[in-house]
């Protein structure tokens, strides 16, 4: 038999999990939201580095890969013009 004691003990022992648990939810929470921002200055930000060391985002990478492909075509195109005036 489980006293009113007994009883009252175990629901303050539940309450108690419970709210550890919510606590946990609400550091799982913030993570999260700080993971999906971070996400999204890897995938775009072209300004500054997202990590001080560690580079900028995917999205400068390929403008300056576009702009090295651009003027590479504009090279190719020099030399070309140039070797049939030579």
């Amino acid at each position: 038999v489980v006293t009113s004691t007994q009883q009252a003990n175990m629901a303050t022992t539940k309450a108690n999990e419970a709210s550890v648990s919510a606590t946990a939810a609400n550091v799982s929470e913030v993570n999260a939201a700080t993971s999906a921002t971070l996400a999204q200055n890897w995938a775009t930000q072209t300004t500054s580095e997202v990590v001080i060391g560690a580079g900028f985002g995917a999205k400068k990478y390929a403008q300056d890969a576009q702009a090295a492909a651009s003027a590479a075509a504009t090279s190719e195109s020099n030399a070309a013009g140039s070797a049939s005036t030579a």
